[in-house]
């Protein structure tokens, strides 16, 4: 399979490239915002996956696994010290670790979501260049294009144009006294050395309009952490 590297300027701001990426189809960003964080070093920024794993229903949690080992074969490792060279991106959810849960708390959202990428921008935030890698043989865009909308955003110094706004408050899963029962719980089971330690979490949703990227970049703004990601 033919691997390829092309080396591009450096690009400081992911937001117009990540915007110029939208008809592609399932973004991802894994990137920091923090350049002087010592492992806040890269940005890597793809789309438009050649195949796409997702998983809802825990019964069939056998049939991805054996979809995942699949896809993983199909691109060979490559003896680089980029942190990217073509591969499997995606999450697991929270839930997927839970093997006694019954019924996922949130059946709308995937289990495990998963794609296999031919090709991504590595951006280096400390050396100040970027690296286009691409697989010629299986890639469904013409690298030609990926560098169009690259140098367009280099010579675009304009924002995104992007707006996100909230039209709700948030609402918690929890209200208050169903939080204090669980905390409560925990404190039960500390003392009873059952555990020593839990990181208890709920779901906060809200109604929105606009562009999820945007909101993204503000948290992203806002954060400053080494460690940032999207996924669509």
């Amino acid at each position: 399979m033919n691997f390829s590297t092309s080396k591009l300027p450096y690009l400081e701001n992911t937001d117009q490239l990540l915007s110029k990426l939208s008809d592609l189809g399932h973004r991802v960003a894994l990137e920091s915002s923090n350049a002087e964080h010592p492992n806040g070093r890269w940005s890597i920024i793809s789309a438009s996956p050649i195949e796409i794993i997702e998983l809802y229903d825990r019964s069939n949690i056998e049939s991805a696994r054996l979809q995942l080992e699949q896809l993983s074969a199909v691109i060979p490792t490559i003896e680089s010290d980029l942190p990217f060279t073509g591969g499997l991106i995606g999450h697991l959810s929270y839930d997927l670790g839970i093997p006694r849960l019954k019924v996922d708390q949130y059946p709308s959202q995937p289990l495990i979501m998963c794609g296999l990428y031919s090709w991504a921008f590595l951006i280096d935030h400390s050396l100040k260049e970027t690296q286009l890698v691409y697989w010629s043989e299986i890639s469904t865009i013409e690298k030609s294009h990926l560098k169009d909308i690259f140098s367009h955003c280099l010579a675009s110094n304009t924002s995104t144009g992007l707006t996100f706004n909230l039209t709700s408050a948030f609402k918690p899963k929890w209200d208050e006294s169903t939080y204090k029962n669980k905390i409560d719980t925990i404190h039960d089971y500390i003392l009873n050395g059952d555990t020593y330690q839990v990181n208890l979490a709920q779901s906060f949703s809200a109604q929105y309009e606009g562009d999820p990227i945007c909101a993204y970049s503000k948290i992203k703004q806002a954060g400053k952490v080494p460690f940032a990601c999207y996924f669509e």
